[in-house]
């Protein structure tokens, strides 16, 4: 007999909660995904609850480490940085689509569901994430790529672009589209829209 992890639960979660919907999702229908016994989920988690919030810090957890790679990756040039940056949310949104968009579409109907304690916890580390966008921004500024401007905002600016291109149909997995399409965003971001 296979011992389940906690890991091992948290990926077969998330899995089911981006199928399924927060709403929809039963700690049963996640059991039945893993054939095991829902009592031991119960064993490592107490509810629902707790265990989309271990979700979403495991899943908070992967991401930072993406965006950390990607902040002491080896080039100086700032320019370099952001592009890496960008290439490597694309590709983490990619491969764990379904629970991101799950959690995005219904963060709202989460939220109310959610105690505000754990509400809380969970932007936690969407907290340190934007520090990361943020900083990298900010020697950007420092080094004349980009215009002094708040880095917090241009850091969510940055990551909502990033968001909505990878919604969109043309998106792909392959490595030289994403580069492409890392470098647009990249442009669009530094140099605006405008003529």
């Amino acid at each position: 007999m296979k011992k389940t992890s906690r890991e091992k639960i948290l990926v077969a979660s998330m899995k089911v909660f981006g199928e399924k919907e927060y709403e929809n999702t039963t700690m049963d229908m996640i059991a039945k995904s893993m054939k095991i016994a829902k009592g031991t989920l119960y064993l490592y988690f107490k509810s629902k609850e707790e265990l989309f919030i271990e979700v979403m810090g495991y899943i908070m957890e992967k991401y930072e480490e993406v965006v950390c790679e990607a902040e002491n990756y080896r080039e100086k040039n700032p320019k370099d940085k952001l592009r890496k940056l960008i290439n490597s949310t694309l590709g983490f949104i990619e491969r764990n689509e379904k629970f991101y968009y799950m959690m995005e579409r219904h963060m709202q109907t989460i939220g109310k569901s959610i105690s505000e304690k754990h509400f809380k916890k969970m932007f936690e580390g969407r907290n340190k994430i934007v520090n990361v966008f943020s900083g990298l921004i900010g020697e950007g500024m420092e080094k004349g790529l980009i215009r002094k401007l708040n880095p917090e905002i241009c850091a969510y600016l940055l990551m909502t672009m990033i968001m909505s291109f990878s919604r969109m149909d043309l998106f792909t997995t392959e490595e030289k589209v994403v580069m492409e399409k890392s470098e647009e965003i990249l442009n669009i971001f530094l140099k605006g829209v405008g003529k």
